[in-house]
């Protein structure tokens, strides 16, 4: 038929093209495009040819005409993209659709790399508010008396550990902690690891919080914080600070389990203190009490230590007015709202996991690298409807389990439905050759229609659906389209075999 032959022509046509779109050069996407083997079986597929004929054919295309002709598809299809960017899909409305964000207040950044997007919103108290993967990671504050951000918690420190010489920073943020722990008194080295330098990016558009990057003692890493301390194993810190994401975040396991503060434990110096963000769950507690002798819940972080760091909050006063920042000293003794802060600051409890079991309906748990309690037994909702439940209920029976069981149910529980999933294409090319005929043209045509839906659902969803629904919704809709596509194909062809 004429339809299905455009189709075959045209998929070869997307087939040859498709390297052109890279931003390389163009001699570079020549080579690549008709050197590939690849391309052969393509050619083969559509054609339902054999790979020899196919290689013979491609050979013959190494012409200038030929050459031109893909290039002048390159272009077309690139200023296409170039103009359907520019009529359907305006950045700042998607922006805007997309970013977590309280009111009306304008995202004032968006940086975008291959850890992630980063977004600032606004804030009417002062600082931005920062979020990494939509979800909130700090703010651009280092004012107490704003104290939008909970200042308390890293000014504590100087109270707790006074005059550490060496400290490490794992995870930046919005740099505001980095910045005020260079006003710490005695500080001579501090390492601070981020795992996406688009932070840093972010960091230099506050000119009150950037100046730490240029500070003589930093020295900054773009990595894992985990793989670093794997890498580092002879370095040693008095202050170890850890201002990272909630607990329930993905992979966020990797920052709180039983086996990473271990390995934090082992570069710490005697009487070192560690301090990190369990924004408040017990679990986190209950492990970091596995791991240390002394650990308590400090507002919505964890501090922990092989000693009673608490002792020092009796000093504290003496030790925060002596934090400086460029020469300028934070607090001034004659200012009352300094002295409120400070007393605030020393007079905040610290909670036991004991304190925390009082409190709640159930035991703290353990946190280990293969539970992963707090993303999935106690993270949040998924925009599903049995996932839940079931996550849920797999991890109650299974948490105390060895890796081979484990594993066990793990693939038993991804058996049936990858099964399914997987059986659709040889199931659609069986039926396609009875009614068809022949392999090759069954398999380029499905191959056809597969990457045709794929490319009008990423065109449908990023220039259309996230300008009208959320992602949940969005998600929601795949979900119904999927069970009408089920139902109908059911109704449609039921009885046949």
């Amino acid at each position: 038929m004429l339809w299905v032959a455009c189709c075959k022509r045209l998929f070869l046509a997307c087939a040859l093209a498709a390297p052109f779109l890279l931003a390389v050069p163009l001699e570079l996407h020549l080579l690549a495009a008709y050197r590939t083997p690849l391309l052969p079986h393509v050619f083969a597929i559509i054609h339902d040819t054999d790979w020899a004929e196919a290689s013979e054919f491609l050979r013959g295309m190494w012409s200038p005409a030929a050459l031109a002709f893909l290039a002048v598809i390159a272009v077309a299809v690139r200023a296409l993209r170039t103009l359907l960017a520019g009529l359907l899909w305006r950045e700042d409305d998607l922006t805007a659709r997309l970013a977590f964000r309280y009111g009306n207040r304008p995202v004032q950044r968006v940086i975008e790399n291959k850890s992630g997007v980063i977004h600032a919103v606004r804030s009417k108290q002062g600082g931005d508010y920062i979020y990494g993967g939509n979800v909130y990671d700090g703010t651009a504050n280092i004012d107490p008396r704003v104290n939008s951000n909970g200042l308390q918690r890293v000014f504590v420190l100087a109270a707790l550990k006074p005059e550490p010489k060496d400290v490490l920073i794992i995870g930046l943020s919005t740099g505001a902690w980095a910045r005020i722990l260079t006003g710490f008194p005695g500080i001579e080295r501090i390492d601070a690891v981020e795992i996406n330098p688009g932070y840093l990016e972010l960091i230099r558009d506050y000119p009150h919080i950037s100046p730490f990057l240029a500070d003589p003692r930093l020295s900054l890493y773009i990595d894992d914080g985990r793989r670093w301390l794997r890498r580092h194993p002879d370095r040693r810190y008095d202050l170890i600070v850890m201002n990272t994401t909630l607990h329930w975040r993905a992979y966020i396991t990797n920052l709180l389990s039983r086996e990473y503060l271990s390995l934090i434990r082992a570069h710490l110096e005697p009487g070192g203190v560690i301090t990190y963000n369990a924004t408040g769950s017990p679990d986190v507690l209950r492990t970091a009490e596995e791991a240390f002798p002394y650990a308590f819940r400090y507002a919505s972080f964890v501090v922990a230590s092989d000693h009673n760091f608490r002792s020092g909050i009796a000093g504290g006063e003496a030790q925060l007015y002596r934090i400086a920042l460029d020469g300028r000293q934070t607090f001034d003794p004659a200012s009352a709202e300094d002295r409120e802060f400070i007393h605030q600051t020393l007079a905040e409890p610290f909670v036991s996991s004991r304190q925390d079991r009082i409190a709640m309906d159930r035991d703290p748990e353990i946190i280990t690298d293969w539970n992963l309690i707090p993303e999935y037994k106690y993270g949040r909702e998924f925009p599903c409807v049995l996932s839940p439940y079931l996550i849920t209920g797999v991890a109650d029976l299974f948490i105390q389990a060895g890796r081979a069981l484990t594993g066990a149910a793990t693939f038993v529980l991804l058996l049936l439905p990858t099964c399914l999933m997987g059986a659709t294409l040889p199931m659609l090319i069986a039926h396609f050759v009875r009614t068809h005929g022949g392999v090759g043209i069954s398999t380029g045509q499905l191959y056809f229609v597969n990457t045709l839906g794929a490319a009008i659902g990423c065109l449908g969803v990023g220039f259309f659906a996230f300008n009208f629904l959320t992602l949940k919704q969005v998600i929601q809709l795949a979900a119904t389209v999927n069970a009408l596509v089920a139902i109908s194909a059911f109704a449609r062809f039921r009885g046949r075999t």
